[in-house]
């Protein structure tokens, strides 16, 4: 009694772990699938709900990477950035990080090019991003109604024919003279300390 006891358990544990195995293969096997018709998103969830079931993780990790790439691809660097972030060194997520911020310091310089400046300030980089943009900065830019040439009769209001030959152009612009208050001095005259 007790041998056949030992064997039903030896034949049902066998049996489970025949079930658990060949569901996850089924399973791996429609994920591969999934994959292979570029349907990232779906592979990617039924590779990862497989755990550490044979390169369960590593397939997941490929189709997060096909995703982020594909929204690089498209201009949609946020959703790319946070995907390639949580990626980390997988493959060349990194570059592709560098790829966005490098387009638009690309476009800045030359900007500054354009303008005749020595150095990349601040407005190069605005100036950058009006030119390449993604879908968050221009949704951003739409809702302010921020345009390029319209930003660009403002900085030459503001900077007037000055071209940034210092690493601190600002302070050559004189801005806040122009265009600001001293608010101390205002408070000073209106309630002067004796």
């Amino acid at each position: 009694m007790k041998n056949i006891k030992k064997v039903l358990a030896a034949v049902l544990m066998i049996a489970v772990m025949f079930s658990i195995t060949g569901c996850n293969s089924s399973d791996y096997k429609k994920a591969a699938q999934l994959m292979a018709d570029g349907d990232y998103a779906a592979a990617s969830e039924m590779f990862k709900a497989l755990g550490d079931y044979e390169d369960s993780a590593d397939q997941a990790k490929e189709c997060d990477y096909q995703i982020a790439k594909a929204a690089f691809d498209a201009g949609d660097y946020e959703n790319a950035i946070e995907l390639l972030t949580a990626l980390g060194d997988y493959q060349d997520s990194a570059d592709l990080i560098s790829q966005a911020t490098d387009k638009v310091l690309s476009a800045a310089a030359r900007e500054a090019k354009a303008m005749k400046d020595d150095f990349i300030s601040v407005e190069h980089l605005f100036l950058g991003l009006l030119d390449e943009q993604d879908q968050t900065t221009s949704e951003l830019f739409r809702a302010f109604n921020l345009k390029k040439d319209a930003f660009l009769q403002q900085l030459t209001a503001v900077r007037g024919n000055q071209r940034v030959t210092t690493d601190n152009p600002e302070d050559t612009y004189n801005a806040l003279q122009k265009y600001g208050q001293d608010l101390v001095e205002l408070a000073r005259k209106q309630n002067p300390v004796p």
